[in-house]
């Protein structure tokens, strides 16, 4: 991480929360710079015996038991501290959006198939599909508990992403969360298949239109 001033860490906090909020308010939502920012509000910090008058009673509580046990970590006040609170952690929106967004990116690394020359060419590109949404589940699925997301929300987030059973499991254990049933619709669908079906087409929307223009290149359908 990198260590700030006080006096900038506070001017930081601010510009910061200023920048949400005209985020919260696009439409669409702009994603990248926000994931951008989001990750940087984790690194950046002030130390806590540096600026104590900066920190709720609670925070100075944690930095007297840090200063016995010699915690590093909470020895240190990072600016997503103090921007946890903001709206657009709240958004349902946002998580998706930014998960997608950084699935798209992770499948874009990869050049797209004209054609398969093998079931284990493409055994192994299914395999790699599936550990890119993994690893993507368990960043931003940890991103959400970071920032203060409800334990249920993100227990429903999961369980709409079409996991095999004991993956699911392994990241609900990781992030100390337990299951719920999903709900009903009055279509008698679950929500969370149809946000299943929802993200499917987004992302085969965006790392699909190359291997289609490719395809009907080759006279394909």
């Amino acid at each position: 991480g990198l260590e700030l001033q006080p006096e900038e860490f506070l001017a930081l906090v601010e510009f910061i929360n200023l920048f949400f909020d005209a985020v919260h308010a696009s439409d669409p939502l702009d994603i990248k710079p926000a994931k951008l920012v989001m990750i940087m509000s984790q690194s950046l910090y002030v130390r806590k015996e540096s600026a104590v008058e900066l920190l709720t009673d609670e925070e100075r509580t944690e930095f007297v038991k840090a200063q016995e046990s010699q915690a590093d970590k909470r020895h240190k006040l990072f600016i997503q501290d103090r921007i946890k609170n903001h709206e657009i952690w709240k958004m349902d929106k946002f998580w998706k959006e930014a998960y997608c967004d950084s699935v798209q990116q992770e499948l874009l690394k990869y050049p797209a198939v004209k054609k398969w020359h093998s079931e284990q060419e493409q055994s192994e590109a299914l395999r790699r599909e599936q550990q890119i949404i993994f690893s993507q589940l368990a960043a931003w699925t940890h991103n959400m508990k970071e920032f203060g997301t409800d334990t249920n929300k993100i227990a429903q987030f999961l369980d709409s992403r079409g996991l095999k059973s004991d993956q699911l499991e392994v990241l609900k254990a990781t992030l100390q969360i337990e299951s719920h049933p999903p709900q009903e619709n009055e279509n008698g669908n679950t929500d969370q298949n149809d946000e299943n079906d929802d993200e499917q087409n987004q992302l085969q929307n965006g790392n699909g239109k190359e291997n289609e223009k490719q395809g009907n290149d080759d006279g394909l359908p």
